[in-house]
């Protein structure tokens, strides 16, 4: 199994066992779903039936993200003023951790890091 960590934290994110792709050459965007767990209950990959969550609910369940879940991943709260400001700080230090082991991919990476920014914050309603 293949773990992705994040390059400035070093905090494992995710697994090969998600399906993960690459955006625009500067992200990686998981698959993730949203499941029904209880406490005790261990996940081995079967989908159950809408029944089943139904009534897990009902006893005292939590539906989560399975990304999040797996791997203790903290939820956020961002308004978009908030979010520009946590994501300029974190791509600057990407930057700089690019221009000290591959500096010919900065200027490809500041490009792309700019319209990914800029599509992400046009979804902020």
């Amino acid at each position: 199994m293949k773990l992705y960590t994040d390059a400035i934290s070093g905090d494992e994110l995710v697994s090969d066992g998600y399906k993960i792709s690459e955006v625009d050459d500067v992200v990686y965007e998981v698959d993730a779903a949203q499941i029904v767990v209880k406490e005790g209950d261990v996940d081995i990959g079967g989908n159950p039936s809408a029944e089943e969550q139904a009534e897990a609910l009902e006893s005292g369940a939590q539906t989560v993200i399975n990304v999040v879940h797996t791997f203790r991943l903290q939820n956020t709260t961002f308004d978009k003023k908030s979010y520009l400001a946590h994501l300029k700080g974190y791509m600057k230090a990407v930057k700089t951790r690019l221009a000290a082991e591959n500096p010919d991919r900065v200027d490809a990476f500041e490009k792309a890091a700019g319209a990914f920014a800029k599509k992400v914050v046009g979804n902020f309603k």
